[in-house]
């Protein structure tokens, strides 16, 4: 039987994230803008409530596992308690005092994840697939899906190798151009978003540049598993962004901008992964890269008239239901 005290946990989230969970007074923002609260056995203000009490049993709980890492909990905290990062610490507490996870299946995905991250760079989505099929024994499972998607050339058969660049050239007229972080679904499931970020981006002359050898922001697995990797594997790409010399970097992909967003705010303070940084890429990370979702970047290039002049086919009188 595994024996911790409920005091060690809140202080490790003390120490691990700088969060006082003591200063939750329980106004239940946070469980009422939460999308998955119905599949929740604790609540996040549960959670909070469960650390305050000195319940260690919530590190059993099933809500930390499925936590889907959305930040509306934290946005919505009046008192600007990091919920979400509160959730990461559980996890990763969990792993290290030897409880097992609440739902194996999402611990068994997140490690698998960083498996092939770890050595292709980028992850192939139809190698993990295959991959994650079989270690749940069931390899068939999304065949037909698969064989569809394949079709439409939404897999790709070979994977992508990237690895972040030790040598990166600095790019004509930086302050004209911004840093595109497509994320790995961007080349196969997601490439009509990919396009259609292009295109738009384009049309309103905005010039992206994609970073030679961007690498993996970590997605849900690494926050959920090492925070120091978690702040390593988007700040590799900061770094590459940083030596062109452009001072912004976009992404169409919510859970993307949320990893560089949060990298961007605390890896300048996380010593260990910036020491990675620099032994990976032979620079030391400045910290002088702004991270931005796709929309904001769009809006303060670009401006409302401008996009609304833009569009080509308005969507006024359009009945939604």
């Amino acid at each position: 039987m595994v024996k911790f005290t409920s005091e060690s946990l809140s202080n490790s989230v003390l120490d691990r994230i700088g969060e006082n969970i003591f200063r939750c007074y329980q106004c239940l923002k946070c469980s009422a803008g939460c999308p998955l609260v119905e599949e929740f056995d604790l609540t996040p203000n549960q959670v909070m409530r469960s650390l305050q009490l000195g319940d260690a049993a919530v590190l059993k709980s099933r809500a930390i596992w499925l936590c889907s890492s959305c930040y509306t909990c934290a946005t919505r905290c009046p008192q600007g308690i990091d919920v979400t990062g509160v959730m990461d610490v559980l996890r990763i507490e969990a792993r290290a005092r030897g409880v097992a996870a609440a739902i194996p299946e999402i611990d068994r995905f997140n490690r698998l994840f960083l498996q092939f991250v770890r050595r292709f760079g980028q992850l192939p989505e139809l190698l993990f697939i295959l991959a994650y099929n079989l270690v749940r024994g069931e390899p068939l499972r999304d065949i037909a899906l698969g064989w569809r998607m394949l079709k439409h050339g939404k897999l790709k058969l070979l994977p992508r190798f990237a690895r972040t660049p030790k040598t990166v050239e600095a790019v004509e007229r930086p302050r004209d151009k911004v840093a595109y972080f497509p994320g790995c679904a961007a080349h196969s499931s997601a490439r009509e978003y990919d396009l259609t970020t292009r295109s738009t981006a384009a049309a309103l002359a905005i010039e992206l540049v994609e970073p030679p050898g961007w690498t993996c922001c970590g997605a849900g697995a690494a926050h959920a598993s090492d925070q120091t990797l978690a702040n390593e594997m988007p700040m590799r790409t900061m770094a590459t962004i940083e030596r062109m010399g452009i001072d912004t970097v976009t992404s169409p992909c919510s859970n993307c901008f949320a990893r560089l967003k949060v990298a961007e705010h605390s890896a300048v303070d996380d010593a260990d992964a910036m020491h990675r940084v620099e032994v990976a890429t032979g620079h030391a990370y400045r910290g002088s890269v702004k991270v931005q979702h796709l929309l904001d970047t769009l809006l303060d290039r670009a401006g409302l008239d401008t996009i609304s002049q833009r569009v080509s086919r308005p969507l006024a009188g359009l009945r939604v239901a």
